[in-house]
């Protein structure tokens, strides 16, 4: 059998060490390598609250929104933060407002 010598064994492994550093160097700048013009955010609509309502004792989202003469789905709309299913007394919410996207 051929022996490899000790200098030429200390070669091979800088050599494949410096293969793998550059492979992982590689892969992770691809990974990571996002320009803003490659990350496309959806456009943030904006709210404007006119008047709020503090919340009474035995009030939905959906009694609000009929007291108020509005829908459902307007109410929900301009509070985008409120759980209906999770009202409490001394909530306040949005009764008269606007969205812009």
């Amino acid at each position: 059998m051929a022996s490899i010598g000790k200098s030429t064994t200390l070669f091979l492994q800088v050599l494949f060490a410096l293969a793998l550093l550059l492979t992982t160097c590689l892969a992770k700048s691809n990974l990571h390598d996002f320009g803003e013009e490659s990350v496309k955010f959806p456009k943030q609509s904006s709210l404007k609250c006119n008047s709020a309502h503090g919340v009474q004792d035995g009030e939905t989202c959906f009694l609000i929104a009929k007291q108020f003469n509005m829908t459902t789905a307007e109410f929900v709309a301009i509070n985008p933060n409120v759980v209906c299913k999770k009202l409490f007394v001394g909530q306040w919410v949005c009764i008269d407002g606007e969205t812009t996207n």
